[in-house]
């Protein structure tokens, strides 16, 4: 924003206006893009009626700021109006037209004008014949016709000049012009009135009258004009004040009507006003500062989401374990910006026996719905589910669903799975109960990355790392990438299991080999440092993506990495991505992986749209949001199918309990519901094998 504009943008003086400022972002949540823009502008718009606004955001508010401002321009414009033609300004102005129109001098300019050939020659009977109130018509008519628009012409000038004296007191640079339509009743009321008075008043000249009979034979002459001049001036100059009072008693009448009127009309708009609910900017404003007041109060490495829960605000922190002096710490920091603490053990909550100590375990079992239902309900998710993410950063991961009760119990549904379903955050609404037309099912999850911070020959599952990070994740699938002329032997595993600072791709949403990252090596080890005292550096890292692929037909969440391996593990299968023929989600289609943590386990292909998110650790507020990707149930209760430590695993097709070569892609994390479920998300291999330029091997193991 330039100084002139930005100058008469935030003017306090610009009352009159709806001013707006556009936000957009990616990444970040709505409230905070919000809040980093009013930091920036707070000295502005603490004084002045600007609205912020995410392009996330409904035009609800913009649309309603904008009717109040029109209203209440609208109010002003009718107060101003209301009384300003007066009774005694009406007597005033018609005195002085009285005077000017029906003067000798004004009265021979109107008679000399008339074209009277026309007029006379459409008689039926000769001139001699008529009678003088037919002779005299065309005179009448164009004298009560220029009475009429002088006296509009007056009340005309006047009411521009007095609207404006009342209306720029508010609105500067109003410049107003009055319709002559506007007082049309008027000039038709003046007209009857003046017409009628004049014909009433030839009608009773007597007939021996010496104008009667006078010039007969020059009707059309300069100086029969004159006579008419002269005998109408005679007639009726004498009676000025009883048409003077004729007309004020009809123009003061429609006065009255419009002034009542218009008290009417203003106290419509008063009660219209006072029933558009407009947010208080300023109320949100302290929200905003208590949110940001958590942030700054805890340390930066916690997971946590602060609200109101039950009217009470409250802090809920994910904690690794039940550390007495850590919790003691939080508890400080929360209760010194007044605000309850809650904590959650996340190595507990992750754990499926602890949750299922206090519930009672649902089957999970996929949803039931039609094929094109299904269908739809994905592209629902695939084009709102970022905006959904955005503006409740409460949701961990939506799906599709059927109700579980109520209403709409069995109907297809979408399902927002969050942190806390009582909880709603500082600054923000409560999780809608429906979307796009469906009812919205909320559930309570907590969602993770599953590499672990806790076999010799290299495998797929063997456990993988980074040298001196303690993090762990699994060998994916073997295979060959396409490198200028050559095939680079190597496997695919997660990026955040093969790069430290595998966020800074989505910050740039670029390709690992087009980053900066690629300037350095990025060595892999077998396995990982949690896992054993010796470790071998067995790759480096060639090709990662991490974030939201857009590719020509669709945007797709990717967290993949290619690893060049330093010597041929000589473990090349066959495998084939599996195709959308291949695959069905009632429960039919299983697949299977091998993973660091869990080994081999089987699953049940249950979703294909699944949207979900991981939080920034650094940038409070940032988060990674990671579109149609697959989720898969446990197959076996007793046997999860993917925990910590398995992130980078293949999934495949699986048939009578056997391992295919079609591949369904990179197990990349978890989602543990409170009911003892768990959804595994997998990306989608197709897009990674075009995207890093995989070849299909001959032998895959």
């Amino acid at each position: 924003m330039d100084n002139c504009h930005g100058t008469t943008f935030f003017d306090p003086e610009l009352t009159n206006t709806t001013r707006v400022i556009w936000i957009e972002s990616t990444s970040l949540h709505t409230i905070d893009a919000k809040f980093e823009v009013y930091k920036e502008y707070e000295n502005y718009l603490t004084f002045t009626d600007i609205l912020l606004h995410h392009k996330f955001e409904d035009s609800n508010e913009i649309c309603k700021r904008s009717a109040l401002q029109r209203l209440n321009f609208l109010s002003k414009v009718v107060i101003a109006i209301k009384d300003v033609v007066s009774s005694d300004y009406l007597l005033t102005v018609l005195h002085i037209v009285t005077e000017q129109e029906l003067s000798l001098k004004n009265l021979k300019a109107v008679c000399n004008k008339i074209n009277l050939k026309d007029v006379y020659e459409s008689l039926s009977y000769s001139l001699e014949m008529q009678s003088l109130g037919t002779l005299l018509n065309p005179f009448l008519r164009e004298v009560a016709k220029s009475y009429a628009m002088k006296l509009l012409e007056d009340i005309s000038t006047y009411t521009e000049h007095e609207f404006e004296t009342n209306l720029k007191k508010t609105f500067a640079d109003l410049k107003l012009h009055t319709s002559a339509g506007a007082f049309q009743e008027l000039v038709n009321n003046v007209n009857d009135v003046v017409s009628q008075f004049l014909l009433d008043s030839v009608l009773s000249v007597k007939e021996d009258h010496p104008f009667v009979y006078s010039l007969r034979n020059h009707f059309n002459a300069k100086v029969w004009r004159v006579q008419v001049a002269v005998f109408l001036h005679e007639i009726v100059y004498t009676k000025k004040t009883a048409i003077i009072t004729e007309i004020f008693k009809r123009i003061n009448g429609v006065c009255n009507e419009a002034q009542d009127g218009m008290r009417r009309i203003s106290t419509l708009i008063d009660d219209f006003i006072s029933q558009i609910a407009i947010s208080d900017q300023q109320t949100l404003m302290s929200e905003w500062k208590m949110r940001k007041a958590i942030v700054d109060a805890l340390p930066s490495n916690l997971t946590f989401v602060a609200g109101r829960k039950n009217n009470i605000s409250v802090v809920k922190v994910y904690l690794k374990d039940d550390n007495i002096n850590v919790k003691a710490d939080i508890e400080k920091r929360a209760n010194a910006v007044g605000i309850k603490p809650e904590f959650v053990n996340v190595t507990k909550r992750m754990d499926k026996s602890e949750r299922l100590k206090n519930t009672t375990k649902a089957k999970k079992v996929p949803p039931s719905m039609n094929k094109n239902t299904r269908k739809h309900l994905g592209n629902i998710i695939n084009n709102t589910g970022e905006k959904l993410m955005s503006l409740y950063s409460n949701i961990t991961w939506i799906s599709i669903g059927n109700m579980p009760k109520g209403l709409h119990f069995g109907k297809p549904c979408i399902v927002l799975h969050c942190l806390d379903k009582m909880l709603v955050p500082f600054g923000e609404k409560q999780l809608p109960v429906s979307w796009e037309g469906y009812p919205v099912d909320i559930r309570e999850s907590f969602v993770m990355l599953a590499c672990s911070d806790g076999c010799r020959s290299l495998g797929n599952g063997c456990s993988i790392g980074i040298p001196s990070v303690k993090v762990a994740g699994s060998v994916g699938i073997f295979v060959k990438r396409r490198f200028s002329e050559l095939q680079v032997h190597g496997f695919l595993t997660a990026a955040h299991v093969a790069l430290e600072k595998h966020r800074d791709l989505n910050n740039r949403n670029s390709f690992f080999s087009a980053h900066a990252l690629n300037s350095n090596i990025h060595e892999i080890t077998h396995p990982s440092i949690i896992d054993g005292r010796t470790i071998t550096r067995i790759g480096r890292v060639k090709e990662a993506f991490y974030g939201q692929f857009t590719s020509k037909s669709n945007r797709i969440g990717i967290d993949a990495a290619f690893v060049e391996t330093y010597e041929d593990t000589k473990e090349n299968t066959e495998f084939h991505c599996a195709t959308e023929d291949d695959l069905t989600f009632d429960g039919e289609t299983v697949v299977t992986k091998t993973g660091r943590t869990t080994g081999t386990s089987f699953g049940v292909l249950c979703y294909d749209t699944c949207v979900f998110r991981t939080n920034d650790p650094e940038v409070r507020g940032k988060y990674y949001s990671f579109p149609n990707c697959y989720g898969i149930i446990d197959q076996d209760d007793n046997h999860p199918f993917f925990e910590r430590g398995d992130s980078g695993s293949g999934v495949y097709l699986s048939q009578q309990n056997k391992k295919t070569n079609k591949v369904l892609g990179i197990g990349i994390g978890i989602a543990s519901d409170t009911d003892g479920s768990d959804i595994t998300f997998v990306c989608n291999i197709s897009e990674i094998v075009r995207a890093f330029n995989i070849v299909i091997p001959t032998e895959q193991h």
